[in-house]
């Protein structure tokens, strides 16, 4: 049971890291992602958010 908090805690970041990309897709602006760089498209931003 001991990595139960770790994997909340892991859950947690992933989360939070997908509310940029998933906003950048939404209105329809570039966001910097590791796959396209600094001018990501709309596309990229949805697929690397979830």
């Amino acid at each position: 049971m001991r990595k139960l908090p770790y994997a909340g805690f892991g859950a947690g970041v992933l989360a939070a890291n997908s509310v940029p990309h998933l906003h950048a897709w939404a209105t329809g602006a570039t966001h910097l992602t590791p796959l396209g760089g600094r001018h990501s498209s709309t596309r990229l931003n949805a697929v690397w958010g979830p």
